[in-house]
C-alpha cells in the first residue's frame, strides 16, 4: 500500500468515527512536506491514529512481526513543550522502545504536516511513528 492509499484510507476512517483529520505528506523520514505521493512509505503505521480522551494514540510501523503504541497528548501541539516530548511505548515481544517527538516535529504536526520520527534502538531493531494531527 503506498503512503496516499493509506492517508486516504485512515482520512476516511476518523471521519467515519466522527473525527476530522489533516494530512500533508511527506517528503521522506525527516516529515519535510512536499512529496511525490507515488513514492513508497517502507514505514507505514500497523493502525491509523485514533483519539483516546485528551490523547491520540499512535502504533508503530510493523518490525519483526510486531508494533508498539505511544500516546501523546492533544496539549503538545498546541503548544509544544521546548524539549518536546518522551517516552516508552507499549510492550511487545518483552520489550519498549524510547521515543522523542521533538518540539519542531509537534509544532510541524500542528500546522498539518506529517512528521515520522524513529525509536531507539531495542532488541536490535527500531520502529517508525507516523505523526499526524487528528481533530
Amino acid at each position: 500500500m503506498d503512503r496516499r492509499t493509506f492517508l486516504k484510507d485512515a482520512a476516511t476512517t476518523l471521519l467515519v468515527l466522527a473525527f476530522g483529520t489533516s494530512l500533508v505528506q511527506c517528503d521522506d523520514e525527516s516529515g519535510k512536506s512536499g512529496s511525490n505521493a507515488s513514492e513508497h512509505d517502507d514505514t507505514p503505521p500497523d493502525a491509523p491514529p485514533r483519539a483516546a480522551g485528551t490523547n491520540i494514540v499512535y502504533t508503530s510501523s510493523e518490525t519483526e512481526g510486531h508494533s508498539h503504541s505511544f500516546t501523546v497528548p492533544r496539549s503538545a501541539f498546541e503548544s509544544a513543550p521546548l524539549g518536546g516530548i518522551t517516552g516508552l511505548t507499549t510492550e511487545a515481544q518483552g520489550h519498549q522502545h524510547r521515543l522523542t517527538i521533538d518540539q519542531e516535529a509537534l509544532r510541524r504536526v500542528a500546522a498539518g504536516d506529517v512528521a515520522k520520527v524513529e525509536t531507539e534502538d531495542q532488541a536490535e531493531h527500531t520502529h517508525v511513528f507516523t505523526i499526524v494531527k487528528i481533530d
